[in-house]
């Protein structure tokens, strides 16, 4: 299960389920917007330039590729970076469960949310 099979199984879990075995072509405006999350990424790696990027893990059957992964005393922020001016549920729902499989894969993991 990814990050977004985990967001829309909890919205709702028959939304969840049908996600996960389909792949469907996206429309022109989901398109649009996949372009626009590359980009803000790209600005996010000159605002945290020594941080990690697109870390990905696997723990316990869950995958989460973390945006941003700064070292932080004796941890690690999982930081969440998107083009929104206001964290919404689901960007919320996203970085908790991006913490969580990094917690699992047995990282000290704290949440930070950036918006820019």
């Amino acid at each position: 299960m990814n990050r977004t099979d985990f967001v829309a199984a909890v919205q709702c879990r028959a939304k969840g389920w049908r996600q996960a075995r389909t792949c469907p072509e996206p429309d022109p405006d989901t398109a649009f917007e996949i372009e626009q999350h590359r980009e803000v990424q790209l600005l996010a790696r000159t605002l945290f330039p020594n941080a990690r990027h697109d870390a990905t893990f696997r723990a316990a059957g869950y995958i989460a590729a973390v945006p941003i992964l700064r070292r932080h005393r004796q941890g690690w922020n999982a930081i969440e970076v998107t083009s929104s001016f206001s964290a919404n549920r689901e960007h919320l729902d996203n970085l908790a469960y991006s913490v969580m499989v990094l917690r699992r894969a047995g990282l000290t993991a704290s949440p930070i949310w950036s918006s820019r």
